[in-house]
């Protein structure tokens, strides 16, 4: 079995075909016979939907017995070269699923945790936002850098929601995420 850095993203464009405008990967065909990567059914849909997280969705692809997220394997075959180290491959839309180019963008980890919606375990619903139950206010807070920095404390949770939304624009620009949930 290869390791993951033999996998070029020549092979990928060998193995698959990518519909950029749907985000869907097909197995090929080479001179009537599947590929040399296809065991399945040339033509049919590639992979399957994997749950990394209990409300994350994510399409993966097994290539050579080596298992990639679709998201991936959609830049290298469009791009024609792997995410430089370090960055990561966001969706726009949050939609794990939505691997249409036009929807995939590079982010560092920090970027891509900014477009994320709020946690399911967030009793308000809306990102940056939390009871402080002390004062019986809203509190307002934006993560940045891994620490947590306090916005403010607020008489609402949509005012307080309001705050974050202003700081998470300044601080992330285009990867703010300011939708209420996941």
């Amino acid at each position: 079995m290869a390791d993951r850095a033999s996998i070029t993203p020549q092979d990928v464009r060998e193995a698959l075909d990518y519909d950029a405008a749907t985000g869907v990967f097909t197995w090929k065909w080479r001179d009537g016979h599947p590929t040399q990567w296809n065991r399945h059914w040339p033509g049919r849909e590639a992979g399957r939907v994997f749950r990394p997280g209990r409300y994350r969705h994510y399409r993966s692809i097994r290539l050579n017995g080596i298992t990639f997220y679709a998201h991936r394997l959609a830049w290298a075959h469009h791009y024609g070269e792997w995410p430089a180290a370090g960055l990561q491959i966001d969706h726009i839309n949050g939609n794990g699923l939505d691997n249409r180019i036009d929807n995939l963008r590079l982010a560092t980890p920090g970027q891509n945790g900014a477009n994320r919606g709020a946690q399911s375990n967030n009793s308000t619903g809306l990102k940056g936002v939390g009871f402080h139950k002390a004062s019986g206010k809203y509190r307002a807070f934006l993560t940045l850098n891994g620490r947590s920095k306090h916005l403010g404390l607020y008489e609402t949770p949509e005012l307080a929601h309001e705050a974050y939304k202003a700081a998470a624009r300044e601080a992330f620009g285009d990867f703010a995420s300011t939708e209420e949930t996941a």
